[in-house]
């Protein structure tokens, strides 16, 4: 009896664990140069990027974010523009360009991507959106939450 209920324990810490990796929470906070991933705080870079507000749009570093939602970002320097891939849906993105491409269909955003230490910063909800993700901003702590939605 002890084993059986051993092994249901260990079963169900297993599953609950395969569930919350996929239910990553991310959390960033504006002029702040880390990322909080599921409460595990690393820095964004080695440039010390932070997330920025520019004309009252949240920008944050791409791949930082990208790679924390266990999607791929590829660079495209020539044409300053960033590939950003997960679960077979691709985002294109271009620096200075209001127009993202979504798995090839040209959709408009309010904020164009930028440069900043070298890195391209991007508007946090359209990227996080475009991938199924939550955006929740906290005006008074000055941080963003993205989860699964």
């Amino acid at each position: 009896m002890l084993r059986k209920t051993m092994l249901t324990l260990c079963v169900a810490l297993t599953l609950s664990q395969t569930v919350l990796a996929r239910n990553k929470t991310i959390v960033l906070k504006l002029n702040y140069p880390n990322i909080v991933t599921d409460g595990q705080a690393a820095p964004i870079d080695d440039n010390g990027t932070a997330p920025l507000l520019i004309n009252g749009r949240t920008y944050v570093p791409v791949r930082a974010v990208t790679e924390a939602t266990e999607g791929e970002v590829s660079w495209d320097a020539p044409t300053k523009t960033a590939t950003l891939t997960k679960d077979g849906k691709e985002l294109k993105l271009k620096v200075g360009s209001n127009t993202a491409y979504v798995d090839g269909n040209a959709a408009a955003i309010d904020a164009a991507p930028v440069i900043r230490n070298d890195r391209m910063l991007l508007p946090i909800r359209f990227i996080s959106e475009s991938f199924g993700y939550r955006v929740d901003w906290n005006k008074y702590s000055k941080t963003i939450t993205i989860t699964k939605a």
